[in-house]
């Protein structure tokens, strides 16, 4: 008896298609165009692995907006402290007259 490999070719037609129990969707929050798929069909994944990168002129948009709302508030916040400070600073005005008044006063006594 002799051992060989059987070598033939068998030709049949048939489809290939993912196990849908073994597949999740992914849908993106917003629109735009993928730049980079760092997964392949077939890959195994984490939860809050980057599965893609997306380009969204949605989200360009809404950090400008975020941008000029947080300037606004840093000038708002400067603003309302450079006018707390004045005020302050006039109604201490006096207080500090009469300070350096004792202080003067006492410097004479002492000297």
């Amino acid at each position: 008896m002799t051992v060989r490999p059987a070598v033939a070719l068998l030709t049949v037609t048939g489809s290939v298609e993912a196990n849908q129990q073994q597949t999740q969707s992914a849908t993106p929050l917003v629109s735009g165009r993928v730049e980079r798929v760092n997964v392949a069909l077939g890959d195994h994944v984490r939860s809050g692995a980057v599965l893609a990168t997306i380009a969204s002129p949605e989200v360009a948009e809404m950090r400008g907006k975020l941008r000029t709302a947080q300037n606004s508030l840093t000038l708002a916040s400067a603003t309302s402290n450079a006018s707390s400070d004045q005020r302050t600073e006039s109604q201490s005005s006096p207080r500090k007259r009469s300070s350096m008044k004792a202080d003067a006063n006492l410097n004479a006594l002492a000297g």
